[in-house]
């Protein structure tokens, strides 16, 4: 029996996480936003057996008050680069969570899952339990703000910067701590003094220490 390989787009959690990187606490532009067309190329490049890879794309979609859905030509067009598109409306905080381990609820030794989301307090268990019944489970994210995912010794964790072709240009917003010279560089404000936040301060440890 012919392998399943899922590939899983959670698209709110990437483009919430990419607004916050840019800093301008605005959505990314079209420019900004991953091209799905090159995570297709990317994900099928290795693949042996066509018929038994699938990708999905999932989203919330909103209710203008006249006209249609500001989504719809986008679906549309992601309908054309072969992907499989499960869309449910944004109600009362609804998301799509569920639905998107659903999809790989089924898996079992020998498929493959590869979720492009930062969401670990979601996905982490789950995954890892995908992981342990011999699914290889890889995470597409951004590193610095996936949570414990890229730490994961049961999970595959490759940076969505890292995807070929996924972004037009580098995300300059983004604060790598990994590798840094002895010298030390300088990270750049991403907001005004005093103006826009990035979101609630994080607890940290400050000794240096760990």
């Amino acid at each position: 029996m012919t392998a399943k390989r899922l590939l899983v787009f959670d698209a709110p959690n990437i483009d919430m996480t990419l607004s916050h990187l840019l800093g301008a606490q605005r959505r990314p532009s079209r420019d900004e936003r991953p091209d799905l067309a090159a995570l297709a190329r990317w994900f099928v490049a290795d693949v042996e057996n066509a018929g038994g890879s699938e990708a999905a794309v999932f989203l919330n979609v909103s209710r203008p008050e006249t006209g249609i859905p500001p989504q719809t030509a986008w679906v549309h067009w992601l309908r054309g680069q072969g992907f499989r598109v499960f869309v449910k409306p944004k109600l009362d905080g609804s998301d799509i969570d569920d639905e998107m381990l659903a999809y790989v609820a089924g898996l079992s030794t020998g498929d493959v899952a590869v979720v492009a989301s930062n969401d670990a307090r979601n996905f982490l268990v789950p995954l890892e339990q995908l992981a342990e019944r011999g699914v290889t489970v890889t995470v597409l994210g951004f590193r610095e703000q996936a949570g414990p995912l890229p730490r994961s010794d049961k999970l595959r964790f490759v940076d969505l910067e890292a995807v070929p072709g996924l972004f037009k240009q580098r995300i300059a917003g983004r604060t790598i701590l990994e590798n840094l010279p002895p010298a030390g560089v300088w990270l750049e404000p991403l907001a005004p003094l005093g103006g826009a936040s990035a979101g609630e301060e994080p607890e940290v440890d400050l000794s240096g220490e760990g």
